[in-house]
């Protein structure tokens, strides 16, 4: 007898769900976090890159929040994004 799609544990509402490692916050929980929080645009487009663990972007175009994104994301961190918030 085959599983039915709706029993697969890391699906809720028939989507898949990612969590991170630490918290159990989600992807988009987190992406949504970096957002309201003004975390830096270089930040939080290296930590969704980094969490797919696609390659980085090319050497001249790598910055300090880029960087510290990228290995955030790719260590599945949600600790660190206060420190890459905008001051308002």
């Amino acid at each position: 007898m085959s599983e039915r799609v709706g029993d697969d544990p890391r699906r809720e509402n028939g989507l898949i769900v990612l969590k991170t490692s630490e918290n159990g916050m989600t992807y988009y929980e987190a992406c949504v976090k970096m957002e309201q929080m003004k975390v830096d645009a270089e930040y939080l487009l290296g930590w969704q890159i980094g969490y797919w663990l696609h390659p980085q972007r090319e050497e001249q175009r790598v910055n300090d929040a880029y960087s510290a994104g990228y290995d955030d994301g790719k260590a599945r961190n949600t600790s660190d994004f206060a420190k890459w918030a905008k001051a308002a």
